[in-house]
Formats: structure tokens, sequence, C-alpha cells
């Protein structure tokens, strides 16, 4: 991808994230746009700019008047691995039971990201609540290509600084599972994965062993959650601890046969109004004979 590409494609973006934003909630800004005034009685109009910054306020704010409460939000950012780039989220909520406002909304979401070094991603996640939340739907679907660095298999390989070499790397990943409520805040249930990954234009190709430069496997495991979130999607206070163990055998038609386990651990804990404490601990062991993606 050459670098004038990139630039149309960056600029298409911010002017397709700023024109989404104007057009994704028009009730709010008639709302912003007609506050009485207290010496007239013709509505006060604000700024472009306090009209898009309130809009950015409301725009995580559930509204239980719809039934589809959708938004999106883009804008730039910069990392040493991706350098500047531009994303964007639009994001619904909505109820499986309409009746009960007590239930936590599911969601779903459809994010997008591109930046100057070649790197792009698109992809849709979401979680879906059954009434009453006995039962929870998992997914997570996407693809992305990244210029990216490898160093080999192993611990020795990987402290080499002299094995480090450049590739590209492709990825598509579906992640799915369906959870049942077992206790309070408490789910277990089966999960699956499907992974392909491919690496181009390798610098050091003897780093990769003979190893095939495309993979695909698929996986089957468990799930065990501990949810005590207040909001899924936007947490003020609780606990999500979340055990994730996949087998990838070789009668599923794996190349190459292996498991994983996987850790994640959040803690939120609101210590003024407006302010959170968030932390997290994650770990993803691999052991048998993974490949190298």
């Amino acid at each position: 991808m050459n670098v004038r590409l990139i630039k149309w494609m960056l600029l298409l973006l911010l002017m397709a994230s700023v024109r989404a934003t104007l057009q994704a909630q028009p009730v709010t800004f008639s709302e912003i746009d007609s506050i009485p005034s207290a010496t007239d009685s013709l509505p006060a109009r604000r700024s472009f700019f306090k009209r898009f910054l309130a809009y950015f306020a409301s725009s995580n704010k559930t509204r239980n008047d719809k039934n589809f409460d959708f938004s999106i939000i883009g804008g730039p950012h910069y990392s040493s691995d991706t350098k500047l780039g531009i994303g964007l989220v639009a994001a619904g909520l909505y109820r499986a039971d309409k009746r009960d406002t007590i239930l936590p909304p599911s969601n779903i979401s459809l994010y997008g990201d591109v930046s100057t070094v070649g790197f792009y991603m698109l992809g849709v996640r979401g979680t879906h609540l059954f009434p009453a939340d006995k039962y929870r739907f998992n997914y997570n679907l996407y693809f992305y290509s990244f210029p990216s660095l490898y160093w080999g298999e192993g611990y020795d390989n990987g402290s080499d600084d002299r094995n480090k070499s450049e590739y590209n790397r492709f990825q598509a990943q579906l992640k799915m599972d369906f959870m049942f409520r077992a206790a309070p805040d408490f789910y277990v249930g089966p999960a699956a994965v499907f992974d392909y990954v491919c690496g181009r234009e390798q610098e050091k190709i003897e780093l990769w062993n003979g190893m095939r430069q495309h993979t695909s496997n698929v996986s089957l495991g468990f799930s065990v959650l501990y949810d005590s979130r207040d909001f899924l999607t936007n947490a003020y206070q609780g606990l999500y601890l979340r055990l994730d163990q996949r087998f990838s055998p070789g009668f599923l038609g794996n190349r190459y046969a292996f498991s994983c386990t996987e850790l994640t651990a959040n803690y939120y804990h609101r210590v003024w109004k407006g302010g959170v404490l968030a932390g997290q601990y994650h770990t993803l062991l691999n052991y048998g004979n993974p490949p190298w993606g």
C-alpha cells in the first residue's frame, strides 16, 4: 500500500467519521439546539464545537426510549507500532426484553482502523444477553494486515536481537461462545475459535524453520466467567474474571496440534464522581506444537 493511497484513505475515513457523527443522533442535537434562554423566548443556538462535544458526552448514555440506541465515534491516534492512524467505531445497544430495564443492554460494534504504516483492520463484535440474563452469546469477527516483527520460535531465538526481522502479517479470526448462567454473576459454556494467519515478504525466511507461511486452525473448548460489572461496555465498578481453555487437535483438520489457556482479570472501582480506577491482568499460554502465528 503506497503512501498516497494511505493518505487518501485517512482523509476519506476522517470525513466519514465527522459526517457520521453529525448524523448519528439528530434527537440529541435538536435537544441541545433548543435550550431556552433566560431573557428571550427564542431558542439559543450553540456553536458547532459545543454541539460536537455535547454529542460525545452523551453518546455512551443508554436511551431506554429507543429500540436500538446507535452512535458513532471516530478520531486519530498514534502509537509506536502503528504510527499515525484513524479509527472508527459504530456501536449499538439493544434489549432482548424491552420490559426489563434493569438488565444491562446487549451490544454490537462495527470497528475499523487504518494507519500510515499500512496497517488496517475491520471487525464486528458484541454480546447478546437473553431475557433475564440466563444465557449470553459472545462473538468477535475481524481481519487485519500489519507490518510486524519476528524473532523465531522459542525463548532462545526471541532473546537474540540479531533475529529481529520484518514481515507482513495477515490474520482473520472468528471467536464465539455460548454461556449458561450457573449462579449469580457466574457463567460457563462451550467456545469455538477459527484462526487464519498468513506471513508475507519475510526478511529472514530461515527463522520459520520450514513451517508453512499460512496456517489455519479450529479450536474447541470452554469458557468460565465471573462478571459483576455494572455496565458491560462502560463499567464503573465490579469484577470481570474469565478463563478460556481451548484445544486444537489433529482430528479437526489442524496441521499443528496444540492447546492454549487464556486468563483475563479486570477490576473497576469508582473513586469519585466521573473517576474510575481500573486494572487488567491478561495471559495467554500456548503449549504442544503451536504454529508460528
